[in-house]
């Protein structure tokens, strides 16, 4: 199962980096998708959440896995609270996991509550590929703005109750690739023991163009839901991971089924306040 957990994590990778990342009357869709990303530099709080859910077979066992995360985000400075949760059934069990950051005297702090046992690390801001980049609410700017002559406006949805636009777009594998290695999403990721420099390179291998469908509330001209099909991706990741080992490969007889992320985000500028436990900050490096 170590192939499923290292697909699982490095899906992960791709999904956190791109989820955090006028008058909208007059404006072309690309023109909405630039505004909705400054206008989401902007935010001083907001909440998130992250729902993939994958659904695949391998050595005849269908399995079901999801992985929710649970965000609360401040800027300047940057403060983020995060629940974790992953469930892969009988097979692969269940794991959850709390992370808070902070920043201070130019550090990026990042407590982690695992198995019940923190965990403290620090770098400091403004290192490429940093923790705090992962949660910047500007770091989706400019791979959207990439890409936004991509997106079509195919109609109007209520979200959460309010008037939405929907548009669908693609982002570009290269913009992805970027993406991922600015997030410092990979960083975080890898600490968990799941992910090596081999898998790096299998995730870029398989990275190509993704299709997507964004939301922005009409009236804010805000984003507050992505969805995103990553099947074709995940069965890429699967394929390079395993492209050294035929019989390994035939013996696993690997199929995805689906692999859907979706990303809702709100409380923009009232985004609950909270407290990081004493028991983490007392936590020594």
């Amino acid at each position: 199962m170590r192939h499923i957990r290292k697909a699982a994590a490095l899906l992960l990778v791709l999904a956190l980096a791109i989820g955090f990342g006028g008058c909208a009357q007059n404006m072309t869709p690309a023109q909405k998708i630039v505004q909705a990303q400054i206008n989401l530099s902007k935010v001083k709080s907001m909440t998130a959440t992250m729902d993939m859910k994958m659904d695949f077979s391998i050595v005849q066992q269908q399995i079901a896995m999801a992985i929710q995360y649970d965000m609360t985000v401040f800027s300047d400075p940057t403060r983020v609270k995060a629940d974790m949760m992953m469930d892969g059934g009988t097979l692969l069990g269940q794991q959850e996991a709390t992370l808070y950051m902070e920043q201070q005297d130019g550090k990026a702090i990042t407590y982690t509550l695992l198995a019940d046992k923190w965990t403290r690390t620090e770098e400091a801001i403004g290192a490429e590929g940093s923790k705090a980049d992962t949660f910047d609410l500007q770091s989706a700017f400019k791979l959207y703005s990439q890409c936004a002559e991509s997106f079509k406006e195919t109609g109007e949805e209520q979200i959460g109750g309010r008037a939405a636009i929907r548009l669908e777009g693609a982002l570009t594998g290269e913009a992805l690739e970027e993406a991922v290695t600015a997030s410092g999403v990979l960083n975080s990721i890898s600490e968990g023991g799941n992910i090596g420099k081999e898998d790096v390179a299998t995730l870029y291998q398989a990275i190509s163009d993704l299709p997507i469908t964004i939301w922005l509330d009409k009236e804010k001209l805000l984003p507050v839901r992505y969805e995103m099909d990553m099947t074709d991706i995940m069965t890429g990741i699967m394929e390079n991971a395993m492209s050294g080992s035929p019989e390994m490969a035939a013996y696993m007889d690997f199929k995805a089924n689906t692999c859907s992320v979706v990303v809702e985000l709100g409380d923009f500028d009232s985004a609950p306040d909270f407290d990081i436990p004493a028991e983490a900050k007392e936590t020594q490096v």
